[in-house]
C-alpha cells in the first residue's frame, strides 16, 4: 500500500507541475486556522488511498497568507481559492459550502470536511 502511495504521490506532482487540467475535484472548506491540521491530513489521506484528484481548499478571508500558501505547497492540494464572506454574522460558517457549486471549472466536485 506505501508503495502505490508514494507512486500515486509522485504522478500527482509530476501532473500538477506539467499543469494538467482534472475535471473533478474533493473540496473542502477551511474557515479557521483551528481546521488547518484537518486539512493536511485529509490531504494526505487523499494521497495515501491512490486518488487521480486535486483537493481544492476554499479558504476564507480570515486565513493569513503564509497558510494559505503552506497549504498550495502541501503535495495534495491542487488548488487553494480565496472565498468572499456570505455570512450575515460574523460567527456562522456553514455559508461558504454555497461556494462549492460555484467551482464552474469542475465537471463535479465532492465536499469534504476538514473536522474530525
Amino acid at each position: 500500500i506505501m508503495k502505490r502511495a508514494r507512486q500515486s504521490l509522485a504522478d500527482w506532482i509530476a501532473m500538477r507541475k506539467q499543469g494538467m487540467h482534472f475535471s473533478r475535484a474533493w473540496v473542502t472548506i477551511l474557515t479557521n486556522e483551528n481546521d488547518v491540521p484537518g486539512v493536511v491530513a485529509l490531504s494526505e489521506s487523499l494521497v495515501r488511498a491512490g486518488s487521480i484528484f486535486p483537493l481544492t481548499v476554499l479558504v476564507s478571508k480570515r486565513i493569513n497568507a503564509t497558510l494559505r500558501n503552506q497549504l498550495y505547497r502541501h503535495p495534495g492540494v491542487g488548488h487553494v481559492i480565496e472565498m468572499a464572506d456570505l455570512s450575515p454574522t460574523t460567527d456562522n460558517d456553514d455559508w461558504g459550502l454555497l461556494h462549492a457549486f460555484g467551482l464552474t471549472q469542475y465537471s463535479a466536485v465532492c465536499v469534504l470536511s476538514p473536522q474530525s
